[in-house]
């Protein structure tokens, strides 16, 4: 896109504009300005003010209606912090004219439009979905098609047109100027909503397809955005950016190699397990008892005799695992109405102590993680029963009935039997990469309730051996670096013949202050001198920025590709095309986002971006491998069992070197 370099008039009010931020931050974008003090003696003066008291500026790039209003002329200087919102604001006018529906406020997006693609039916219309980020300092504009199938209303509604549902809540359609905003912010009744699963009629929801979708945006960009011609901003002809040599590459070439049983190899766990079998088993793979609880008698037969016998394709658990199912002498035959009073007399009966770690429960049953009927919180139970047996050092897997019951229950076994074994402290896989020993934590967080959880899981090496397991109630940096510290020095003490040359850190958050008052911390409780390194890793599909590959008729790139798209910033691209002309069918899977913090001069990103690749192949769960690693993903499992524990992670061996939480 080209745009001007100065000449730009911003319009200021005390309300109702576009745009608007805190007087500071404001005055900031304008200092020195020649026309400052007049504007603060227009506006008022609240320098000396706390900026949480601070009144907003509003602002906008067009002439404003109110009387009351203040105008700069932006000259090159000062437009650069105002040119994103400029570009924002000249999109806006440009989809309005075209009577396209507008949701200009949003986090982590600049702009969405939805574009109408048909009648639905006599009362919803049927829309698609085009998200927008704008990079002010590359000139460019990113957009992807991310939603089809967006029902909106064709009438407007009320609080009295859908029942059970908190209409505030529900976003609508400002008449006035297409804007999509939260109904509680708009003064207007009635007023066309959004159409969310609790109230539209069903629909089967159509993923963007990676096949069509190269076709779709550029047919987008022709049809809507090359139009896009003012005296002040023009969208370039061509319109896709081919990614220069140096700004993209690829991971070590044995990154996503997987080691199985007497040093066989694959690329996909499924064949892996199949051909070779599990890398290592279980230390107690002989001594573990089963105990199993269960409401139904015939399931629990049933299950066992699929474990010890196998099941179609799946050939048991010793067979398939290394793991005899020996049965414990007790177990627990539940009634589903009294489940907690059955299973604490349970425990306090069976198993008062606090070490069983050769136990081993499976529990069969309705219950489910994140889960609830109307008769009683399901997801409640799991947790009360998942956390009662950790505290006793006891792993365990669930298991719903209605699966047992089906023909296709062996497909459910082999991910079962492979989260037994790692629960188990055995290994299902570990990389082909030469192991190297250096000091990983991952961090993530889930908010239960209002209440942000944070948590931490501790690698040694590049093999997925877990060595620590931490949980954190909000931003409690005081544990936080104690745990850490801990960490550290175990690690010296066992890897005293390796030198810990930095410490990596994947998190789920930009590097800002809080990290830089940790790593502070740490340097000078412990006296490092090391380098630290944050990679941020995106905690969710990123579906604006993507790239195609054009040797593979614009589809999805290679495996393990990676692409630079901002200062230490990168794509990678972590799917199952594994070869450049793939035989099989190939899911399509989205990218992930990087960003590389380090105040380090010398970072080798394909050293750091292959590292991130690996621990995604060290996902023991199931056979399908995630596109995120083990060291974010598994945190943030330890961060939803902690906020729905309501205590902390017990501090047993069982709960803090293995992963139970699969």
């Amino acid at each position: 896109m080209t745009i001007p370099k100065e000449g730009i008039t911003v319009y200021c009010t005390k309300s109702e504009a576009l745009f608007r931020l805190k007087y500071q931050n404001f005055i900031k974008n304008l200092k020195d300005h020649s026309k400052i003090d007049e504007f603060k003696n227009w506006f008022g003066n609240y320098d000396e003010v706390n900026i949480e008291d601070q009144p907003y500026v509003y602002y906008s790039f067009q002439q404003l209606h109110s009387e009351d209003s203040f105008s700069f002329v932006l000259s090159e200087y000062y437009f650069r912090s105002f040119k994103k919102k400029f570009v924002n604001q000249t999109l806006i006018n440009h989809f309005q004219n075209r009577d396209m529906l507008i949701e200009p406020y949003l986090t982590g997006l600049d702009l969405s439009i939805y574009v109408f693609s048909t009648s639905f039916d006599s009362d919803w219309d049927k829309y698609s979905r085009y998200d927008f980020i704008i990079k002010e300092k590359r000139n460019e504009i990113i957009f992807n098609k991310t939603r089809e199938n967006v029902l909106i209303s064709k009438a407007g509604k009320t609080e009295d047109s859908f029942q059970n549902i908190e209409f505030k809540k529900l976003k609508g359609i400002e008449s006035k100027t297409s804007f999509i905003k939260k109904v509680k912010y708009m003064e207007e009744r009635p007023v066309r909503i959004i159409g969310i699963k609790e109230i539209r009629p069903t629909i089967s929801p159509t993923k963007v397809s990676y096949k069509h979708l190269f076709s779709a945006l550029k047919k987008f960009y022709l049809n809507n955005l090359l139009a896009l011609k003012t005296p002040n901003f023009n969208i370039q002809p061509g319109g896709f950016v081919n990614v220069v040599e140096n700004n993209h590459g690829r991971v070590y070439k044995n990154s996503n190699v997987m080691v199985f049983k007497d040093t066989d190899t694959d690329i996909n766990a499924a064949t892996g397990m199949r051909k070779y079998g599990y890398f290592k088993p279980s230390p107690i793979a002989n001594d573990v008892q089963f105990i199993f609880i269960y409401e139904n008698s015939d399931d629990a037969n049933k299950l066992y005799q699929y474990l010890k016998n196998g099941f179609k394709h799946f050939p048991g658990l010793q067979a398939y695992a290394g793991i005899p199912p020996t049965l414990a002498d007790l177990s627990l035959k539940y009634d589903n109405q009294n489940l907690k009073s059955d299973f604490n007399q349970f425990l306090l009966k069976e198993l008062p102590n606090d070490n069983y770690e050769n136990y081993f429960v499976i529990f069969i049953g309705h219950l489910r993680k994140n889960y609830q009927t109307d008769n009683f919180n399901e997801s409640e139970l799991y947790y009360y029963i998942k956390k009662e047996l950790l505290k006793k050092s006891i792993a365990s897997q669930f298991i719903f009935y209605q699966n047992i019951r089906s023909n296709n229950f062996h497909y459910y076994l082999p991910n079962i039997a492979i989260a037994i074994l790692a629960k188990l402290g055995g290994i299902p896989w570990k990389l082909k990469e030469h192991p190297y020993k250096e000091l990983i934590i991952g961090f993530n967080a889930k908010k239960i309730n209002e209440q942000q959880y944070i948590g931490s899981s501790v690698f040694f090496d590049n093999q997925g051996y877990i060595r620590n397991i931490n949980s954190y109630e909000g931003n409690d940096l005081e544990t936080i670096v104690t745990d850490l510290s801990q960490a550290i020095e175990i690690f010296r003490n066992e890897s005293s013949q390796e030198e810990l040359k930095r410490i990596i850190i994947h998190t789920y958050k930009p590097y800002g202050k809080k990290e830089k008052n940790l790593e502070k911390l740490i340097r000078k409780q412990l006296q490092l001198d090391i380098p630290f390194v944050f990679v941020e890793i995106n905690d969710s599909k990123t579906k604006i920025e993507v790239c195609f590959d054009e040797s593979y008729n614009y589809g999805m790139p290679i495996s393990g590709t990676y692409v630079k798209t901002g200062h230490n910033e990168y794509l990678l691209f972590n799917n199952t095309r594994y070869h450049e002309k793939p035989e099989r069918f190939i899911s399509e899977e989205w990218p992930i986002k990087l960003r590389i913090f380090s105040d380090s001069n010398s970072i080798d990103e394909k050293q750091l971006i292959s590292q991130v690749y690996e621990f995604s192949r060290l996902y023991w769960r199931g056979l399908k491998q995630k596109r995120q690693p083990v060291t974010t993903l598994y945190s943030k499992f330890v961060a939803e069992y902690r906020g729905n524990f309501d205590e902390p992670i017990p501090k047993n061996k069982t709960a803090q070197e293995r992963p139970w939480f699969l």
